[in-house]
C-alpha cells in the first residue's frame, strides 16, 4: 500500500483595533487550511494546492467584485474587507464587530483520495452572521474534483435516505409537503 500523502495545517490571522473580549469595535480575519507537501505527483499536488487555496480565498472575498482571486494574497483581502468595515463606520458613526473565519478540516484521506469540510463564518452586522460548509473532494490519482455519481453508486437511493431521516429528525410525515 502507497504511503498516505503528508500535508500541514497554514494559518493566516489579521484584525484591526484590539479584538479583546468586550470590544464593540474591530474587524478580523481568520483562516486555516491545509497545505499538502508530499505523497503526491508534483502536477496533481499543485492543482491539489491552488485548489483549496481558491475555496479558501473565494469564501474570504465576500466583498470583492473582482472575481479573479490568484492574484489577491490574504493580506490584500483582509485589507479590502478592514477597509470596507472602516468605511461603514465612518460614514454610519456605529462602532461594532465585523469578523470573517474560514476554518477547514481533513475528514478523509488515503493515496487515492482526500475529503476537506470549509467552514465559513462572515458577521458583517445585521441580524445574524452568514455560515456556510463546503466539502472538496479529490482523485488524486488523476488529479480531478470528484462528483457525487463518483462517491455514490445509487444516487436515488441516497436521497430517498436523505429525505426519510430528514423527515424523522423533523417529525414529518411521509406524505407532508416539504415546500411548507
Amino acid at each position: 500500500e502507497k504511503p498516505l500523502p503528508e500535508f500541514r495545517m497554514e494559518s493566516f490571522s489579521k484584525e484591526i483595533q484590539d479584538c479583546n473580549e468586550g470590544k464593540n469595535y474591530c474587524a478580523k480575519v481568520n483562516v486555516v487550511y491545509p497545505v499538502f507537501v508530499s505523497g503526491i505527483q508534483p502536477v496533481i499536488l499543485r492543482y491539489l494546492n491552488d485548489s483549496i487555496l481558491f475555496h479558501v480565498k473565494n469564501s474570504l472575498a465576500i466583498l470583492e467584485q473582482d472575481r479573479d482571486l490568484r492574484r489577491f494574497s490574504f493580506q490584500a483581502l483582509a485589507d479590502s474587507f478592514f477597509l470596507a468595515y472602516t468605511t461603514y463606520g465612518q460614514e454610519t458613526g456605529f462602532p461594532m464587530v465585523w469578523e470573517l473565519e474560514t476554518t477547514s478540516e481533513v475528514l478523509f484521506l488515503s493515496s487515492g483520495m482526500v475529503s476537506i469540510a470549509l467552514e465559513n463564518y462572515a458577521y458583517t452586522g445585521g441580524a445574524h452572521p452568514n455560515s456556510h460548509s463546503m466539502l472538496l473532494n479529490y482523485n488524486l490519482k488523476y488529479g480531478r474534483v470528484l462528483s457525487l455519481k463518483d462517491l455514490v453508486t445509487d444516487v436515488d437511493g441516497l436521497k430517498y435516505l436523505a429525505e426519510k431521516a430528514f423527515r424523522d429528525s423533523r417529525d414529518l410525515s411521509p406524505d407532508e409537503d416539504l415546500n411548507e
